[in-house]
């Protein structure tokens, strides 16, 4: 999958790192077998690899037309973006207590942990379709609390 010897030993070595923390913590419990307790850290330490090198930002200065100086996408932003940014930040997670477990639990899953819907639906052993739809139900009550809330402080 990696196609790189020195990506696939840092996978191997986060996924025995994960392991030898898991069972001097005591956290190993042998309900099945150790080895496909160990599959299943690597697959997902691989794919948080994958993740990972997905999101960073590769800049490539050979593409035409592109002016790295003066693109707004690769700016840090103001110190007044980051304050906004953190306040929404800090707000949203204050309505999540006010959703059901349920939607909470699904809105953590896809935008806190970055799993994708198929990911989601096999954690929570559900449809693709019934994740979906939990999480439309969970962003569309996310905006009825931020109208009731807006309403609210225009009245006070």
């Amino acid at each position: 999958v990696l196609h790189n010897k020195f990506k696939v030993e840092d996978v191997l070595q986060n996924t025995f790192l994960k392991a030898m923390l898991t069972i001097r913590d005591n956290r190993y419990q042998e309900n099945g077998k150790f080895k496909f307790w160990i599959q299943r850290i690597a697959h997902n330490t691989l794919i948080d690899f994958l993740r990972f090198e997905k999101s960073e930002q590769k800049i490539f200065t050979d593409n035409f037309g592109l002016d790295l100086y003066n693109d707004y996408r690769l700016s840090e932003g103001t110190i007044e973006d980051r304050i906004v940014y953190k306040q929404v930040c800090r707000n949203v997670k204050k309505m999540l207590k006010f959703l059901p477990d349920d939607q909470q639990e699904i809105l953590v899953l896809r935008y806190y942990n970055g799993l994708t819907y198929k990911e989601i639906a096999i954690y929570l052993g559900v449809s693709v379709n019934t994740a979906l739809g939990r999480v439309r139900y969970a962003i569309r009550n996310m905006r009825k609390m931020t109208k009731i809330h807006t309403t609210i402080l225009s009245l006070s």
